[in-house]
């Protein structure tokens, strides 16, 4: 890979909830910071599209747009986009972006009451028509049937546990991003006490310890997910990588790396659009949600060109971050995932 041509394998975005959000929106919109535009001028060969819910109000309904708006792409775009699998991802066809659909929440599948054996009979039907899942996460913020999510004090619940069985059964990955600390930590223990198989990942989660944010892993967390060969994707969001200026996001990199992470970071950029997600103002105190050189999935080059600039800096260390870390994980998950 030269300075000048990488390609890009980035494991979070928020495409989907964009289009779901209002109709006739399209994926080539520019209110999306993720639209296929910017994805083409960013090189990106493979992209992660989450399938996000908040929890509340139609979050069902909102689920099920999203699934259809994913099933909706390949078909209406057959040439510039392609359902992800084990051969292809390991390919990265160039003229084709792959993608794969992930679970942001999976509250979003069924209402509460419904019993999790029709909730998970529900899944089984939506994986046979996905053909692959990326990841699920159990919860978005707050609490949930299946357990609390980042800032709260609740832990695994029973439904978390059967959903994290069904989960290792279909060898989906689990991504922890959104977890509470005490989430994290039942789900390790349940995973170790059960012998699971199951990956975890932190699909897009920076580190706790250079920016102090409960969406941030703590450095045990971040070592249980190098111990276990997983992805640890890094988030552009300012907010998260510590708000001062686009620096902030290499201290990250770096600490990942001071970590050991050098085969598991990834990119997890976290690109969504600012109207759907109208709450950052009151949530974080500011309306500024990514720095303006890195503020949509055009972006990787320059970024690329900043990484070369630090001292910590190398062509396999970028080979690995841009794709080779995504690639050779996914390759590995997609061939056991059935």
């Amino acid at each position: 890979m030269s300075q000048n041509s990488p390609y890009v394998f980035d494991i979070h975005c928020d495409l989907l909830s964009y289009l779901s959000y209002k109709k006739g929106r399209t994926p080539f919109d520019h209110g999306s910071r993720c639209n296929l535009r910017a994805m083409v001028a960013g090189k990106v060969a493979a992209q992660v599209l989450a399938i996000y819910v908040s929890g509340e109000g139609r979050s069902q309904e909102s689920c099920r747009a999203q699934i259809q708006d994913y099933i909706s792409l390949t078909k209406n775009f057959p040439s510039l986009l392609q359902n992800g699998n084990q051969d292809s991802i390991k390919a990265q066809i160039p003229e084709k972006i792959q993608i794969l659909p992930a679970f942001e929440n999976i509250a979003g599948i069924l209402p509460d009451h419904i019993e999790i054996s029709l909730v998970l009979a529900e899944l089984n039907q939506i994986y046979k028509s996905l053909k692959h899942i990326a990841y699920i996460s159990l919860t978005w913020d707050g609490e949930n049937r299946y357990g609390g999510g980042a800032g709260c004090q609740i832990g695994l619940k029973d439904d978390g546990k059967k959903m994290i069985e069904w989960m290792d059964e279909k060898h989906i990955p689990l991504d922890i991003s959104h977890a509470s600390d005490h989430l994290c930590y039942d789900i390790l223990n349940f995973i170790e006490k059960r012998g699971l198989s199951l990956p975890v990942i932190a699909s897009h989660s920076n580190f706790r310890f250079v920016t102090n944010k409960a969406r941030n892993l703590p450095d045990e967390f971040a070592k249980e997910i190098i111990k276990r060969n997983g992805l640890i994707g890094i988030n552009f969001f300012c907010h998260f990588s510590g708000g001062k200026n686009v620096w902030d996001i290499f201290s990250h990199i770096e600490y990942g790396l001071r970590l050991g992470a050098d085969k598991t970071l990834c990119l997890g950029a976290d690109f969504f659009d600012d109207e759907t997600q109208s709450y950052i103002e009151k949530k974080y105190g500011s309306s500024k949600c990514f720095y303006d050189e890195l503020s949509n999935a055009a972006c990787y080059p320059r970024f690329l060109e900043m990484l070369y600039e630090q001292s910590f800096a190398s062509e396999r260390l970028a080979e690995d971050l841009f794709h080779k870390n995504s690639t050779a994980f996914y390759s590995n998950v997609l061939s056991k995932q059935h």
